[in-house]
């Protein structure tokens, strides 16, 4: 098997990518309609990505609308009527509400590796290329500081200390303050018994 030399030199200039004929631009225009990916649109028609972006802004190539939630934690205004349209996105809606709020109060390097792990598969699943690898390099640096972040985990944080001794002290002042009254409830108790006893009672 022989090499052209050019290919194997790593500073040769990269071999131009052959034009894309009008049918070719028509398909890969449809699918982008249809919702399909840039960087999908791009690989399936052996185009770049910035060709089809500038293509699509020059042409005015229209995404369609998506029905789906997109925000990363919350629902945002419109999403309250597409829940009450369709109420079998509510489990989903919560569980992603929870799984948000646990990594906020919460956050372990193993729980930040499964959140953006199933973000990874979901853009993946919704191909959306670009972000499921935005998400998976996330992953890839937070696996490997994981063994030093678990190292320096505490089981309670900083403020949690901070907020134990000062719950200690106010204890402890509102025991001293009390006190007092009880002993003297307790003398009043015990005077009382002994005018029982005088009394004969």
């Amino acid at each position: 098997m022989t090499h052209d030399l050019d290919d194997l030199n790593p500073f040769a200039a990269p071999t131009p990518r052959p034009r894309a004929d009008e049918e070719t631009w028509a398909d890969a225009r449809a699918d982008y309609e249809n919702g399909v990916s840039t960087p999908v649109v791009a690989e399936r028609y052996g185009l770049g990505e910035r060709q089809v972006r500038r293509r699509a802004f020059n042409e005015g190539w229209k995404k369609p609308r998506r029905s789906f939630p997109r925000s990363f934690a919350g629902i945002p205004p419109g999403e309250v009527e597409e829940l009450a349209r369709d109420p079998n996105l509510q489990p989903f809606v919560d569980a992603h509400s929870y799984e948000v709020g646990e990594l906020l109060m919460l956050p372990t390097a193993d729980r930040l590796s499964r959140f953006g792990f199933r973000r990874a598969a979901e853009a993946a699943g919704a191909g959306r290329i670009a972000e499921a690898q935005a998400w998976m390099r996330l992953v890839a640096q937070v696996n490997r500081l994981q063994p030093k972040l678990d190292r320096q985990q505490r089981p309670f944080n900083e403020a949690d200390y901070i907020r134990a001794e000062f719950a200690a002290q106010l204890r402890e002042a509102f025991e001293a303050k009390l006190a007092p009254e009880e002993d003297e409830a307790e003398e009043d108790a015990a005077a009382a018994d002994m005018a029982d006893v005088a009394d004969g009672r």
